[in-house]
């Protein structure tokens, strides 16, 4: 649903106990699912940001910029064109092949070239969002015309779709709360990880594991979103360092408040039509990576 007008006087009453129940349902069941599932879901995404930064050693790589998020779009349609009735495992698939896509893509003399990998990032990204259009294109099914999905939606968020992702977002945050110090010691880098004990080329794998099972969580359900992961990282460094014991919680806030900001623009800057918020989070990010990949490069 889009922009509903509702009287201030009928939310303060909402949020006091003591109005009518007239605006219950759309307060409820739409406006607090869908402000709960984007909060969630940019610090899903936020947080998978933090965990491809420190594998790469980093900040300028996201979901989004490594072809990442296309990938699981595309994984969840090929799914449900098969078939299947959950797209999640096909998006995960999806979200691992173009992970290892771009690490082929961006390996240079024994080691990965940030230049390659960037641009393996956009080549792999690229086509599989236009292989997801293609699909979208010639499918009569169930995602016919879906495009407003695939460009990130939360229109059809529930508070189901909110009460799995605390689930899934609490999991990560514990899990990797307690493996803090080991994120802290790869961003040493390799030689000073392995002096240390770190079985560097595991963990590795597990974060990247880790990383694509939550984006695709995400993609399979809600679309494409891009740029969450690189901002909300970068912002997040700037308020409390790059500790991971501090940075992940920090991060998941900010994504998630990124996000419930950028959907609601997206719900109420040109009602009664309503805007992917994808298409806002790029059209913030693309500027933004533009000047860190300007500092970095």
């Amino acid at each position: 649903m889009g922009a509903v007008h509702i009287p201030l006087p009928a939310l303060l009453s909402f949020f006091s106990g003591s109005g009518t129940d007239s605006y219950l349902p759309l307060l409820l069941n739409l406006r607090l699912a869908r402000v709960l599932t984007a909060f969630l879901v940019g610090g899903i995404l936020s947080f998978s940001g933090v965990l491809y930064q420190t594998v790469f050693r980093n900040p300028l790589v996201d979901a989004y910029v490594l072809g990442v998020a296309s990938g699981a779009t595309l994984g969840g349609i090929l799914f449900l064109r098969l078939g299947y009735l959950y797209p999640w495992p096909g998006a995960f698939l999806g979200a691992l092949l173009a992970t290892f896509l771009t690490l082929y893509l961006g390996k240079h003399n024994g080691g990965v070239s940030l230049i390659k990998t960037l641009l393996g990032g956009i080549v792999v990204g690229s086509f599989m969002a236009a292989t997801t259009t293609f699909l979208l294109i010639t499918w009569k099914g169930p995602f016919h015309g879906g495009f407003f999905w695939a460009l990130g939606s939360f229109s059809n968020s529930s508070l189901r779709d909110a009460l799995g992702l605390v689930i899934a977002g609490s999991i990560y945050l514990f899990l990797f709360l307690l493996l803090h110090r080991s994120l802290d010691v790869l961003l040493l880098g390799e030689e000073e990880a392995l002096s240390l004990g770190l079985k560097v080329g595991k963990f590795r794998l597990f974060l990247l594991i880790a990383s694509a099972l939550s984006v695709s969580l995400v993609s399979s359900k809600f679309g494409i979103i891009g740029f969450v992961g690189l901002i909300a990282p970068h912002m997040s460094r700037l308020i409390s360092g790059s500790l991971h014991n501090t940075l992940l919680p920090v991060a998941f806030l900010l994504g998630g408040s990124l996000l419930v900001v950028s959907d609601t623009f997206a719900r109420t800057a040109f009602a009664p039509v309503e805007i992917p918020v994808g298409v806002i989070t790029v059209m913030l990010g693309g500027p933004f990576f533009l000047y860190l990949l300007r500092r970095r490069v």
